[in-house]
């Protein structure tokens, strides 16, 4: 199992994402609005303002969402289906993808013991 984070700079692709993960088979996604440290430092104090690149440059928010995949195999379709919807996600920034190898997850969807540790 692994935790996977995403972070979705462009919001105008929320449904992209939405369908990549259902293709994938990846349910249960949490999401979360926030906000880009870099650019709250930069506009909060002045101290900052010369050591980050300019906002052009960097996003302000992104929405980060929070899922369960159950192998690397679900995490790589997730790429595939923005791929596949012709969008070039490299190219436009649109997300950051981790994945954590997660060595307990206590879910009660999971029947079989030996999954969930």
């Amino acid at each position: 199992m692994y935790l996977l984070i995403i972070q979705l700079f462009k919001n105008e692709y929320k449904e992209d994402l939405y369908m990549a993960l259902s293709s994938a088979g990846i349910q249960y996604s949490t999401y979360c609005d926030g906000h880009n440290l870099d650019n709250e430092l930069r506009n909060s104090l002045p101290l900052f303002s010369g050591l980050f690149k300019s906002l052009e440059e960097k996003q302000r928010y992104a929405t980060v969402y929070f899922c369960v995949a159950s192998s690397k195999e679900q995490i790589d379709a997730v790429a595939e289906g923005f791929e596949i919807a012709g969008i070039d996600w490299k190219k436009e920034g649109v997300f950051r993808m981790i994945a954590l190898k997660a060595e307990i997850v206590v879910d009660p969807e999971i029947s079989d013991a030996s999954s969930v540790l």
